[in-house]
């Protein structure tokens, strides 16, 4: 077996192999007292001038027998190991200018607004010479950069491949949504929050999800459509409008059970409810007033 091999290797006291931890098997002229794979594999970094392929360090794990998790647990080994760009880094040895690096953070952070967020997808297309310059050949690569600095920095790596200024690291993708649908004069669909967001600041899809920008102001009018109460003056005189008309409407409806009163014969066209200017009532709409509601609840 592996393990009888392993013991049977010790047995022999060859000084020139290192078998401190099964299963690993050193060259104690190179390797000295690396005997955990995570030395063992910064070891060779450092040998290649701190970078290798992902297809070499799969193939140093498969020849190590390492186990599945190995690679992916290594960056825990040291701050200084980063796996981007289809490769694994020894920042220290690649000799990127880190300099450089903080530089264009400290002129990215001098462009945003505080309840900005920005992507590093964007900041590398829009300096993709001078981070060459750098050294830094993706995006990924200058987030892990960025990451590793930013207790220096006025801006902040959050959530891959976000940034945000450092008095404001609190700050989300769907915090910063909802503040750009607060500040819009207009209501605001999901496809232009697609084309903000992920189209021009090329910020990740899977941030923008619409079941989840609804809060106390923000609301759904439309399929797919948001605008703040606030902004609509939905507020508590506008509500007591709203459960009078309530009132009234029942008057002339049919009571089922004695428990509810059918939607459709309440407000068959709207026409009995009050205005809301420069909007249109809709199935949305009315589910997002009836929510704020103290007397009446929608069911269905």
């Amino acid at each position: 077996t592996q393990h009888a091999l392993y013991s049977l290797l010790r047995r022999i006291e060859d000084l020139r192999l290192e078998l401190r931890e099964y299963p690993w098997v050193c060259d104690s002229r190179n390797i000295g007292e690396k005997t955990s794979f995570a030395k063992y594999f910064y070891w060779v970094l450092e040998q290649n001038n701190g970078f290798i392929t992902d297809a070499h360090a799969e193939g140093i794990a498969e020849r190590a027998m390492a186990q599945s998790f190995a690679l992916g647990g290594l960056a825990e080994y040291s701050p200084f190991l980063i796996n981007a760009n289809g490769g694994w880094y020894d920042i220290e040895a690649a000799e990127f200018n880190m300099e450089g690096v903080a530089s264009l953070a400290r002129d990215i952070a001098s462009r945003m607004r505080d309840n900005d967020i920005v992507s590093t997808v964007k900041v590398f297309e829009d300096n993709k010479e001078r981070c060459m310059r750098c050294g830094v050949k993706s995006h990924d690569i200058l987030y892990y950069l960025i990451d590793m600095m930013e207790d220096d920095l006025p801006i902040e790596a959050t959530r891959r491949p976000h940034l945000v200024k450092s008095s404001h690291k609190g700050l989300s993708v769907l915090s910063v949504i909802r503040m750009f649908i607060k500040d819009s004069d207009r209501p605001v669909s999901i496809e232009e929050l697609y084309e903000e967001f992920v189209t021009n600041r090329k910020l990740n899809r899977s941030g923008i999800c619409a079941s989840m920008i609804v809060d106390d102001d923000i609301v759904e009018i439309g399929k797919g459509v948001f605008w703040s109460r606030s902004k609509m003056n939905i507020n508590d005189d506008f509500i007591n409008e709203f459960d009078n008309a309530v009132v009234n409407a029942k008057m002339h409806s049919r009571k089922i059970a004695d428990l509810y009163y059918p939607r459709d014969e309440l407000f068959p066209a709207y026409n009995e409810l009050p205005s809301i200017p420069n909007m249109r009532w809709s199935e949305e709409l009315l589910v997002a007033v009836f929510s704020r509601s103290p007397r009446f609840k929608l069911f269905g």
